[in-house]
């Protein structure tokens, strides 16, 4: 098993220079090394990366993942730093030792690094540097028998280096690191450090029986090609001596024979070419595409504003990244796409993403209830949930809320909430009740024998309105009396072709339909006369609706409300309507989205003071949570959640 060794050049108390090898599990090492352009930065970056690896728990099952972690972090915590720095001024090298597998990646222009044997030097960092300022690609390969990694800081030449070191190779690794320190303080600079990574000795005898073949297995080509060389002419001139002597028929034979094992010995060479390039070095194609990525994603930074042009950029960043990911290489690159990716995604969708500061804990359930259904409605500061089975009514934030189970066992598939604070309740018994003030009141419908089954439910001005279970209908129901309903007419009088996805009423009819990559937005107008009004979205973007689940895609409107409100892909999508009428609509203007991370939403109601709105929103997997906001010149404006 290889063994790890440090040597500082120098005998300097502070230095540009640092690292070091921490152990975390048998058989388990970090190694580090620093350097930066003086000795309080370069502390500064060996304690934030030696932090991150003491801190990290790992094991053998979870090691390339974790190493992959750490890199990430420590990116995140450079672009910090970089903020005082230049990128230039920093190069750090870190690996991951488990046995002789090392996992490792680098940036920066003042590290060396080399795999030594007896017949061959490799420079596996040069290549490695992208220019970026933090850790880009990870590679990762096997330190063999008779093999030693040093790595240099700062840099030097690997050619001179090099071969010193395997003059070296016979001697102990400590006497071998003293010599090889001494030759650079002398001939290079009197500051830095070397890490070395081997077995810590090896015997002339031992070397003296490194047999040819065992040479043929190394990663240098020219090696491979000298040793085969040898090997074909010792047996093509002893073929050559006895060929002559053989009858005809059997030189035939020896002519298939020897093509045969040509074949044979071509595919052994090739074998160990292909093999040497998935060691240390990650394959050159997969670079190549890694960088074309980033070309990609550079031109569709600068092409935002040309959806046309923006989608096929990132499309193929994307393609590119499954290709590289399939390959289980580069991961700390495909990383850092992927984020990338994001932050302009968000950016050009104008997405703003909450802090924890941003937004207040307002409930958090203490039973395990189901996800769905499940219903937010807000009034006057208090709040009521409605979960499969029951209704926590009413509380303000901070407030013991009480709780009132369904009657008779049923169970919640649907709720809305009017202006005078009652909840109309449907049930899976395709019943339907008024919640007030702690009491449920069946409601009945007359000349029909009971409520038609539906989906969904909105009330306006004391009238009911559901959808149909083929989503391609909304039934009337006019209050009679008290609870007392007519039976039903229809709202859509034509042939209803997209599929309803939800509806809200704001003294029309909302309808946000369709599926798939066709989801669009409409109003129906019943006084003075029937209108069907499709409702286009300006200002959208390269942002489109499509995609998202029935269940948990919704929309909101209302009197009370300056905005329409779009719950889809577990973010709050806001628009600008027109008009202030109801009637007098005919578009809306995206003007941005909502994104809470790591809060499952499935339900938010809007609760609005004046110029400011208090968002509620949640679900029973997360808890409820509320943030305040404006809109102001058709942005989004987060406000102190306090």
């Amino acid at each position: 098993m290889p063994i790890v060794h440090i040597h500082r050049l120098g005998d300097t108390t502070s230095s540009l220079t640092a690292g070091s090898a921490i152990q975390k599990d048998d058989g388990i090492n970090f190694i580090c090394l620093c350097h930066a352009k003086n000795d309080t930065l370069t502390d500064t970056i060996h304690r934030m990366c030696t932090d991150y690896i003491v801190d990290t728990h790992i094991n053998r099952d979870n090691a390339v993942h974790t190493f992959t972690e750490i890199l990430e972090e420590i990116n995140h915590s450079l672009n910090t730093l970089y903020l005082q720095h230049k990128k230039t001024d920093v190069s750090v090298f870190l690996g991951l030792l488990v046995d002789n597998h090392l996992h490792f990646s680098m940036f920066g222009k003042e590290l060396t690094g080399i795999i030594v044997s007896e017949k061959n030097v490799e420079d596996i960092l040069s290549d490695m540097d992208t220019g970026e300022g933090h850790f880009v690609y990870d590679s990762h390969g096997d330190i063999r028998e008779n093999e030693t990694l040093y790595i240099f800081s700062p840099k030097i030449d690997t050619h001179v280096i090099g071969n010193e070191c395997s003059n070296l190779g016979h001697l102990a690794m400590t006497e071998r690191l003293q010599l090889i320190g001494e030759r650079i303080e002398r001939s290079y600079v009197s500051d830095g450090m070397i890490i070395s990574i081997g077995e810590e000795g090896e015997s002339v005898q031992k070397k003296e029986n490194w047999a040819a073949a065992k040479i043929a297995s190394k990663r240098h080509p020219k090696a491979i090609m000298e040793n085969v060389a040898q090997v074909s002419n010792k047996s093509i001139q002893k073929i050559q001596n006895t060929f002559v002597t053989l009858s005809k028929e059997t030189q035939n034979w020896v002519i298939i024979s020897g093509i045969l094992l040509s074949v044979i010995l071509l595919y052994l060479v090739i074998t160990s070419l292909v093999r040497s390039q998935y060691t240390i070095f990650v394959p050159q194609k997969y670079r190549d595409m890694v960088a074309e990525a980033r070309v990609n994603l550079d031109d569709a930074t600068r092409m935002i504003d040309q959806p046309e042009n923006f989608w096929p950029a990132v499309t193929r960043v994307r393609e590119i990244i499954q290709t590289v990911k399939a390959a289980d290489v580069l991961k700390v690159d495909v990383a850092q796409l992927e984020n990338d990716i994001a932050v302009l995604e968000k950016a050009v969708n104008k997405v703003t993403s909450l802090r924890p500061e941003d937004y207040v804990n307002v409930y958090t359930f203490t039973k395990t209830t189901d996800s769905l259904p499940f219903s937010i409605h807000a009034h006057e500061t208090k709040l009521s949930l409605v979960t499969k089975d029951t209704i926590i009514w009413p509380f303000s934030p901070g407030e013991a809320p009480k709780e009132y189970p369904l009657p008779n066992g049923e169970k919640y598939t649907f709720s809305d909430a009017d202006g005078e604070w009652r909840i109309y309740l449907g049930t899976d018994k395709d019943k339907i009740y008024i919640y007030d003030k702690g009491v449920y009141n069946i409601q009945n419908i007359q000349q029909v024998g009971g409520w038609d089954k539906a989906l969904d439910i909105s009330v306006y001005n004391s009238n009911i309105y559901l959808l149909g279970t083929d989503r391609k209908q909304v039934y009337k129901h006019r209050r009679q009396s008290e609870n007392t309903y007519s039976g039903r007419s229809f709202v859509i009088a034509d042939t209803q072709a997209r599929s309803i996805m939800d509806m809200d009423i704001d003294g029309s009819v909302w309808l946000l339909s369709g599926s798939g990559e066709n989801i669009g937005t409409e109003k129906i107008l019943t006084a003075p006369k029937y209108e069907r009004r499709p409702i286009t979205i300006n200002s959208l973007g390269i942002n489109t609706l499509q995609n998202f689940n029935p269940e948990t895609t919704k929309i909101y409107t209302g009197e009370s409300y300056q905005e329409v409100y779009i719950l889809a892909d577990n973010r709050i999508w806001v628009f600008v309507p027109s008009s202030r009428r109801f009637s007098d609509v005919r578009f809306m203007t995206y003007i941005g989205q909502i994104d809470a991370p790591n809060i499952i939403i499935t339900d938010i109601a809007i609760e609005q003071d004046g110029d400011v709105r208090k968002v509620y929103f949640g679900s029973p997997k997360s808890g409820i949570f509320s943030t305040k906001i404006t809109v102001k010149d058709n942005k989004i404006h987060i406000l102190p959640s306090q």
